[in-house]
């Protein structure tokens, strides 16, 4: 085995223990302690999860929702989530996001994380370089742009 062979093994072999050490508390206070001081506050942890398979006008898509459950999967097993918060096929409609998005601005606090993951259809208009996401009852009429959700409006 050469040097930098073993050098790379220790490498990942010290990355899966220290993991595994962390796990109980994920190092989410030590880190946030090392960064920003003693008195650092850690907020709570918010996982938003969208995804599309199945439009009403629509093509539909193979793996948006399928793939949304594994990133939760892989979230819950690796990091700490205080709350996971999901909307699949007809429960993400225009209205289910905004309310969606309405309840995290209640709820939220500057010191809390957000994560948001979306898998759908979406359209970028080239004119107004507007971008939106395309909701399960979206419309496909690009002038009228019935249900679209504009990037503007989520940030």
């Amino acid at each position: 085995m050469r040097r930098s062979d073993l050098t790379c093994a220790f490498l990942v072999f010290f990355a899966v223990i220290t993991v595994a050490q962390e796990k109980d508390n994920r190092g989410l206070k030590v880190q946030v302690a090392q960064l920003a001081g003693a008195s650092a506050v850690v907020g709570k942890q918010y996982v938003v999860l969208i995804a599309i398979d199945k439009y009403t006008h629509w093509n539909a898509l193979r793996n948006p929702v399928k793939d949304a459950k594994e990133i939760k999967e892989i979230l819950s097993r690796r990091y700490y989530v205080d709350e996971f918060i999901e909307l699949y096929d007809e429960e993400a409609t225009k209205a289910g996001m905004i309310k969606l998005f309405d309840r995290l601005i209640g709820i939220t606090k500057p010191e809390d994380s957000v994560f948001i993951f979306y898998a759908g259809h979406g359209h970028l208009d080239k004119i107004s370089d507007t971008g939106f996401w395309i909701p399960v009852d979206g419309g496909t009429d690009r002038y009228a742009q019935p249900n679209w959700l504009p990037n503007a409006q989520i940030r």
